[in-house]
């Protein structure tokens, strides 16, 4: 059997001495420029007739469950309640800061003004991760102005 009679769906995916004497064949535009190609179950290895071997990663899309190629399909989705907890772990962190302690101790809730820092609302999974993570960055920078006591005015 020649190898442009093997498809590389008779062929198999994973490595093995027997696919070695019968690796799947690349499409016509490879074969040019490589002189074998080897699928296994993580890469594609093909074989550079001028240089030694390549490993290439798989694109996007093209490996299922067909022939095997494993693709990362890239992070997965939080869950509502994952996004819950690592935003109320955020607000801990800003609210552990020396900033933090001194504002609350100097300027009650009933004097607090409109400019004054106010804390994100973790619960609201309706705000995208981005918009969330600038609430936060700029309400503990906003916090900061309060790391001196000496410079704070209490109301």
């Amino acid at each position: 059997m020649k190898k442009s009679d093997v498809s590389p769906s008779e062929s198999g995916s994973s490595v093995t001495a027997a696919s070695l004497d019968n690796p799947p064949i690349a499409p016509q535009s490879l074969q040019s420029n490589f002189a074998n190609l080897i699928l296994s179950d993580e890469n594609v290895i093909l074989i550079n007739k001028e240089k030694k071997s390549e490993k290439v990663e798989p694109v996007k899309g093209e490996g299922d469950k067909e022939n095997n190629v494993k693709v990362n399909k890239g992070p997965r989705k939080l869950s509502p309640e994952e996004r819950k907890q690592r935003r109320f772990h955020q607000i801990e962190l800003g609210k552990d800061t020396e900033g933090y302690k001194n504002y609350i101790s100097t300027i009650p809730k009933h004097n607090r003004r409109r400019k004054d820092p106010e804390t994100p609302d973790w619960t609201d999974v309706t705000t995208g991760k981005r918009r969330f993570d600038g609430m936060v960055r700029n309400w503990r920078r906003r916090l900061h102005e309060y790391d001196d006591l000496t410079t704070v005015k209490k109301r």
